[in-house]
């Protein structure tokens, strides 16, 4: 299982979490991608705040962003989002990792895939459960460090 760490990724920009904005680091790896979980009151306020770029004009629960130099996918999901959105985001996500990394989805890919959208939903529903606690008990920090999690298609 991977292991939640403090550290940012060393040529990925630095995330941190914000009032009403709290971000997460997801390694997939051994392809070299990350997504970056947003969970946030304002997920426009929250997109505009994290220096990104891009027409926001069809957004509706939530939203995946694609950087298109990098492997880095931002997903962008409402504080307490439901189970179905996450998985239908984390397949975005997922996605546009697997697919940049050369990754087509076939038979003899089936269990990549869904080894990582399994990681990528169970992440994100731990952290998004850990993010309702602390909502609950108001103790939001500012600018506190991006969590961390690595995983790899080996582990399966």
């Amino acid at each position: 299982m991977p292991r939640l760490t403090g550290a940012s990724k060393p040529d990925a920009p630095e995330f941190r979490d914000y009032p009403g904005h709290r971000v997460a680091l997801l390694e997939i790896e051994p392809y070299g991608g990350s997504i970056v979980l947003h969970l946030c009151e304002d997920i426009r306020a929250a997109f505009e705040e994290s220096g990104l770029k891009g027409d926001l004009a069809s957004v509706a629960e939530a939203f995946t962003w694609m950087s298109s130099a990098r492997m880095d996918v931002h997903v962008f999901y409402p504080e307490g989002p439901t189970v179905g959105t996450i998985a239908h985001e984390s397949l975005h996500a997922v996605t546009e990792v697997l697919t940049k990394a050369g990754i087509e989805f076939c038979d003899h890919t089936e269990e990549v895939w869904a080894y990582h959208l399994q990681n990528v939903c169970d992440h994100t529903i731990d952290f998004a459960m850990e993010v309702k606690n602390i909502v609950k008990n108001k103790a939001l920090t500012k600018n506190k460090p991006a969590r961390r999690v690595k995983t790899s298609a080996t582990q399966a």
